[in-house]
């Protein structure tokens, strides 16, 4: 369909063009007869234009028909092959040209290195590659084809790969690939005659412990290993290759072998009991020619499993390990050690330390044994150096010249402690105690050996003091004392660290009690009897003993009373309202007293055995006052009392009457008594 025609009659006018219908058909009716031209001026795209022109004669009332046959176009088909492996290689770009030398077109291969160009005229066309994808090399020649008509025509093209340089890298000892070996690889020209290198970079070792490097170009090239990966030692550091671009030297395998680096195992083990690990050990570990190992100065120390594992050695050489610092409580072993490093392998040394000693102190009571926290001590070696808590010598900071004090278990416990004599002095006992023996002596043994010293002081002497009532034998409390010993010197409580000056005054139960005194004599004085009693004025001498309590009790006379009762003389009944004065043997004034309704007034505090004089100063109304003075002796245990009687006064009744009255009384007359 769609072939276009013309149609014009031989020598007439007529003329028309017509298009082939889906049959390929052209029907032209009512045409006049005679002889018509037939030429075809278009054609569809993939058939050749018949530019013949064929003529046809028409008959009255018959059909002619005229048959014109296309022929096809050529394709052309180009295939791109890999030359080595017959791979298809996509994305390779063609330059199709026709004979005479013009640009026909450019076609690409796919993805299955096919690439056509369709509907071409039949001819001759040269075909070159213009452009291939890395890593092919673009070494196919071009080609001519002659292209016919009805036919189609293949082409095949070749790449050679470029160059590729693999280099592989080993363990020696197990063929195992090795990551992160570095290489440097430098390209000599092949048609240099100058011998130059140029570095065509750095290169690292991948996971299958290789490195691949395509799209090179021939020639010669240097592969030099520059650093190994860790844990190994280079063997051969370089070789020479030569890349061709075809052939089988375009693929080039290089193989480097590492030898693998040995391991140091250092164990620090008890030297007294070797299934005991000792962590925190110190060593210094260098090569035979004194270079360190590590980056730490050649300092290492052992793990919680007493071990230190130092990979990455270099086989074939000595180290010497020498320990620098011992774990905490052993001796430092001063012996170094040497061991020479193998390929591929773990070599150990071990060393022992000998556990330093212990010191344990303990602190009892001498009577119960109990223990005593809060005793001092100084601890020194038997030449004077002051023992630190860990053990250090002289340069402890976790005490002061030597000094240690027993924990709440009376203990001091020492560790640490190197085999030798030591002097335990004790600088001030517990509260409450006394040394019993200053300083004490001991040996601490070798390969860890533990002494325990047991060191005992007497508690100090106590004293408590008792006041009662002398009458009724009751406890007193609020009784003031003074403490003296036997050089006048106050004496202070709590060994003096509450202040007291040397007062102490009675408890509620009339006691006072002291329980760390010194062991010595004391005098003791009350100074302040409670209310309403009179002090003892007797002192009281005691000696107290270390260990030993000692009692001394005090009596108080209770202060008297007198009652003072005033009476009418005539009818007994008390009476209201007398007053008296009091006073002692010496004439000092007591007070002034006065009656209540009960008749009785009563004077406290009066001194037992004392004197007292009673005068009544003031008689009640209507009574006439006792003008006679009265003694008492008044005493502690008994009723002290007095009685005045008053007698009633004489009344005078004087009545004023108006004379010639019957008895009118007359006021504001005045007489005369």
């Amino acid at each position: 369909p769609n072939v276009r025609f013309e149609f014009k009659l031989v020598g007439g006018s007529y003329r028309q063009e017509f298009v082939t219908d889906d049959n390929g058909e052209i029907n032209i009716t009512d045409l006049e007869p005679g002889v018509y031209s037939v030429k075809e001026t278009a054609t569809v795209a993939d058939h050749i234009l018949d530019v013949r022109e064929y003529h046809v004669e028409l008959f009255p009332g018959q059909t002619s028909t005229i048959t014109i046959e296309n022929q096809k176009r050529p394709n052309l088909i180009v295939y791109k092959k890999d030359a080595d492996t017959g791979d298809p290689i996509p994305n390779t770009v063609f330059l199709v040209k026709a004979a005479d030398g013009h640009s026909v077109d450019e076609i690409k291969t796919d993805s299955t290195g096919k690439a056509v160009l369709s509907n071409l005229l039949p001819g001759v066309y040269e075909i070159s590659e213009k452009s291939v994808p890395s890593p092919w090399l673009m070494d196919a020649p071009p080609q001519l084809v002659t292209l016919y008509a009805n036919r189609e025509h293949t082409v095949n093209f070749q790449n050679h790969k470029k160059p590729v340089l693999t280099i592989n890298k080993v363990d020696s000892v197990t063929g195992s690939p090795i990551q992160g070996a570095k290489f440097q690889v430098w390209y000599g020209s092949n048609n240099t005659s100058t011998g130059e290198l140029n570095s065509l970079g750095v290169f690292f070792s991948d996971a299958n412990g290789q490195i691949v490097i395509d799209g090179l170009r021939d020639g010669w090239y240097k592969v030099t290993e520059v650093d190994p990966a860790d844990g190994y030692s280079i063997i051969q550091s370089s070789e020479t290759i030569f890349l061709a671009d075809s052939g089988e030297q375009s693929v080039v395998t290089v193989r480097f072998t590492n030898a693998p680096d040995g391991t140091l195992l250092i164990r620090k083990v008890c030297s007294v009991n070797p299934s005991v690990t000792l962590q925190d050990a110190e060593f210094k570990v260098a090569y035979a020619d004194g270079s360190v190992v590590g980056d730490s100065n050649g300092i290492y120390r052992t793990d919680e499993n007493g071990e230190i594992r130092i990979p990455g050695l270099k086989p074939g050489k000595s180290v010497v390990v020498t320990e620098t610092r011992a774990p905490a409580g052993f001796l430092i072993d001063t012996q170094s050690q040497t061991i020479q490093i193998q390929e591929g392998k773990t070599v150990s040394l071990t060393f022992k330390n000998q556990p330093k000693g212990q010191l344990i102190v303990q602190k009892r009571d001498s009577l119960t044994g109990q223990p005593l926290p809060g005793a001092e001590f100084r601890i020194t070696t038997a030449a004077g150096c002051e023992v630190g808590l860990d053990g250090v010598i002289g340069t402890s900071t976790l005490t002061q010249n030597g000094l240690f004090k027993t924990d709440s278990h009376g203990e001091i416990r020492i560790t640490n402690l190197a085999p030798g004599a030591y002097v335990l002095t004790e600088i001030k006992a517990p509260a409450g105690y006394v040394m019993d023996a200053p300083s004490t002596n001991v040996v601490i043994g070798a390969n860890g050996d533990t002494q325990t010293v047991i060191v005992t002081n007497t508690p100090k002497g106590g004293l408590i003091i008792e006041k009662y009532d002398s009458v009724t034998k009751q406890p007193l409390a609020g009784a003031q004392f003074k403490i003296m010993n036997a050089n006048g010197e106050l004496t202070p409580d709590n060994e003096g660290l509450t202040s007291s000056n040397g007062l102490y005054t009675t408890d509620a139960g009339g006691q006072i009690v002291l329980s760390k005194l010194l062991p010595g004599t004391y005098v003791v004085s009350e100074v302040k009897a409670p209310d309403n009693y009179q002090a003892d004025p007797t002192p009281q001498t005691v000696v107290v003993n270390a260990g030993d309590t000692q009692t001394l009790r005090f009596y108080d006379d209770p202060l008297c009373t007198l009652t003072i009762l005033k009476r009418d003389a005539v009818t007994q009944k008390p009476l209201k309202g007398a007053e008296f004065t009091v006073k002692d043997s010496e004439g000092r004034n007591i007070g002034r007293y006065t009656t209540g309704t009960d008749g009785t007034v009563t004077v406290s505090g009066l001194t037992p055995n004392g004197t007292y004089v009673v005068s009544e100063t003031k008689a009640p109304t209507g009574y006439i006052k006792d003008e006679t003075p009265k003694n008492i002796v008044v005493r502690s245990g008994v009723v002290n009392s007095l009685t005045f009687d008053d007698e009633p006064a004489t009344t005078l009744i004087i009545r004023k009457f108006i004379e010639g009255t019957e008895n009118e009384p007359l006021s504001g007359v005045a007489f005369l008594v």
